[in-house]
C-alpha cells in the first residue's frame, strides 16, 4: 500500500515498515491512507 500511495519505498520508507506490521490490518490501512509520508514517518520512528 506504501508503494501504491507514494509511488515508491525508499530508504526512510522502508525503515518504518516493520512498526507498520506490527499494527493490526485494518488500522495499518487506515493508517497509510489517512497520514501524509512526513506523519507517519514522524509516528513511526519514534517507534524505532
Amino acid at each position: 500500500m506504501l508503494q501504491v500511495k507514494f509511488g515508491a519505498v525508499d530508504a526512510e520508507l522502508a525503515e518504518i515498515i516493520d512498526g507498520l506490521i506490527a499494527v493490526p490490518p485494518l488500522e495499518q490501512a487506515q493508517l497509510i491512507w489517512q497520514l501524509s509520508r512526513e506523519e507517519l514517518l514522524a509516528r513511526f520512528s519514534r517507534d524505532l
